[in-house]
């Protein structure tokens, strides 16, 4: 889910930096938020749900869901989105009023994905467990740079790369799955004291 809303995002925003006329730009950058405010919430959810406390968390989680959608309704109205400016990328959104409030939010659920992430790394049996949670941490981090990407929307002009920490965000994490998907122990040694026999056979 979280990689369906920003490829809303990073979709409405190609046509938004290929709009020539304002009003065009505009509407883009609102369909943007569309996908954006669910970002960070679709993460959160998927590292409860790996940690495997969805179930108790699950009001809150709902919760975030639909603070998100108020944040795309509010996109629809000059309260969020007020307005586009020419950059000497193509046309960009400035926030309104709301803006400081939907970052803090945007930062609040992204910590929180992070420290879940994290967690599951802790909690980890196996190697290929590890390296699993590991990748896709990175992967999540890589994601949450695009954060850059705010800060044009309160006036600097900076050029937005956010969709680069996406896309090496989207190998982290699917190389994060291969190893899970292809990781045995069965290749690890375990050499401590409680280490069962290892045995050989030789046919002479």
């Amino acid at each position: 889910l979280a990689f369906l809303a920003a490829s809303v995002w990073l979709v409405a925003f190609h046509f938004m930096y290929a709009s020539n006329h304002e009003n065009k730009a505009l509407i883009w950058a609102k369909l943007a938020y569309l996908g954006v405010p669910f970002i960070s919430v679709a993460l959160y959810d998927l590292a409860v749900r790996m940690r495997g406390q969805y179930q108790s968390q699950k009001i809150f989680v709902w919760g975030a869901w639909m603070v998100s959608g108020i944040f795309t309704m509010l996109a629809f109205d000059s309260d969020l989105i007020a307005r586009v400016t020419r950059q000497w990328w193509g046309f960009y959104p400035r926030y309104g009023q709301a803006g400081p409030l939907f970052v803090g939010y945007f930062g609040v659920m992204a910590a929180g994905s992070l420290w879940h992430f994290y967690q599951p790394y802790q909690e980890a049996k196996s190697a290929s467990r590890q390296r699993m949670v590991q990748f896709v941490a990175l992967g999540v981090i890589a994601g949450y740079l695009a954060g850059v990407d705010f800060m044009a929307k309160f006036g600097p002009s900076i050029y937005p790369f956010g969709y680069f920490c996406i896309f090496v965000s989207a190998l982290l994490v699917f190389q994060g799955i291969a190893q899970d998907a292809g990781g045995t122990d069965a290749g690890h040694t375990c050499t401590g004291p409680n280490a069962p026999p290892t045995s050989t056979s030789r046919d002479d």
